[in-house]
């Protein structure tokens, strides 16, 4: 029985040993795993840029402020916004926040991504949409009315309603010449073309609609003179304009008597002789 016991007790132990460190490395390696691939970076704020044309189209630029813990996670950063570049499905998968907020993934063409570090540091996002932000619903000889492609902003909503978080700020320039019409939904701050909405927002409505007037087209003499120049009625014109130039030249002194007559035979010259 001692025998046997040393023997279990020279290969039981030594095994158990095995499996603790094997266990101890894994758990390791799996502990590193997390940390390299944990995101210590937070999105804290976000602005939304709207420029809109004339035509209801929009380019967008999002900004996502960022913090850091230390110099040595914002190092961490720096150098990987330098592998990814533009490329929007790496940055998605580095952080499923960095993602357009209007028109979602699928619609928004992204022409631009970088980390830019000023007084904030922020990656910024420039994009376009595949559909106008503004859908046209009424155009008359004077103007045309515009409306809020809504279904465009379907990432905030919230159940069933439409919620702009409060670290964010959307922002909508419109076109030149446009005219707000109230009500703006939710309430937005107003002035002039511009429309800025400031989380927290909560309502049922997504709305904005304005009007954009059309320019009077002013006359241009030099647009006509090379409209009728370049017209196929041109040649006609110019015979027409020769003959009378030659009517005129053989004719001007009878022309000229005839005028003089018409002005004497038409003259009050009594008055004249009275006085006289």
């Amino acid at each position: 029985m001692v025998k046997r016991f040393k023997f279990l007790k020279g290969v039981f132990i030594p095994e158990i040993k095995v499996r603790f460190w094997k266990i101890t490395v894994l758990f390791f390696l799996l502990l590193f795993g997390t940390l390299g691939t944990a995101q210590v970076h937070q999105i804290t704020t976000r602005t939304i840029q709207v420029n809109v044309d004339e035509t209801g189209n929009a380019e967008i630029t999002e900004k996502f402020f960022l913090s850091f813990p230390n110099d040595f996670h914002l190092q961490q950063f720096r150098t990987e916004t330098e592998k990814i570049g533009v490329d929007l499905a790496a940055w998605q998968q580095f952080n499923p926040g960095f993602t357009p907020s209007i028109g979602g993934g699928p619609k928004a063409r992204v022409s631009d991504i970088g980390f830019v570090e000023t007084e904030s540091k922020y990656l910024e996002m420039k994009y376009t949409l595949d559909e106008p932000i503004m859908s046209k619903t009424k155009e008359t000889s004077r103007m045309i009315e515009y409306s809020l492609n809504s279904k465009l902003f379907s990432g905030f909503i919230e159940g069933s309603l439409w919620v702009i978080p409060e670290a964010v700020t959307i922002i909508v320039d419109l076109p030149l010449q446009s005219e707000i019409q109230q009500p703006v939904k939710p309430e937005a701050n107003v002035s002039g073309n511009r429309v800025v909405w400031t989380g927290y927002k909560s309502t049922n409505i997504l709305s904005l609609r304005y009007l954009r007037f059309k320019q009077i087209a002013s006359l241009n003499l030099n647009e006509v003179v090379a409209a009728i120049m370049g017209s196929e009625f041109f040649p006609l014109l110019n015979a027409i304009a020769i003959i009378i130039a030659i009517v005129w030249f053989w004719k001007r002194k009878a022309i000229a008597a005839r005028i003089e007559a018409y002005i004497i035979e038409h003259s009050d010259l009594s008055a004249m002789e009275n006085g006289d």
